[in-house]
């Protein structure tokens, strides 16, 4: 028995096999991070943007400030060699136009493993429901 559903992120179709799927809501690894990352970064806002939140970061503030206060003794020499602008590496982000995982659909093999599927197959769609 097989599963066909569409990626929560990006809305790629993705077949998987039983002996593959863990509740699999995405389509690649890329797309399950970016939705982490997102998840992530919402998570932060609510609690910098919460009374706790805001107390946490100013007590975090003094306390940078009070270690850099404590370590500044005299003023440093000039730097031996000129700075160096360093190129962005990769991030997890998922660019726009990328290519999933999964990118030669086939509802008759499974994206994970490539084994073939049987003629019937579960439809789930972002809902997480069976339509119907």
């Amino acid at each position: 028995m097989g599963r066909l559903f569409s990626c929560d992120l990006c809305g790629t179709l993705v077949s998987i096999c039983s002996r593959c799927d863990r509740g699999n809501r995405y389509c690649s690894d890329p797309c399950r991070k970016a939705r982490r990352a997102d998840t992530i970064r919402r998570a932060s806002r609510r609690h910098q943007s919460s009374p706790l939140g805001r107390l946490n970061h100013r007590l975090r503030q003094v306390l940078y400030r009070l270690r850099r206060w404590a370590s500044v003794t005299h003023q440093g020499s000039a730097p031996a060699t000129p700075p160096v602008s360093l190129a962005a590496g990769p991030t997890d982000e998922v660019a726009p136009g990328a290519v999933p995982a999964c990118a030669s659909f086939s509802a008759r093999t499974c994206c994970v493993c490539r084994r073939p599927l049987p003629a019937l197959a579960r439809f789930v769609f972002h809902s997480g429901e069976d339509p119907g």
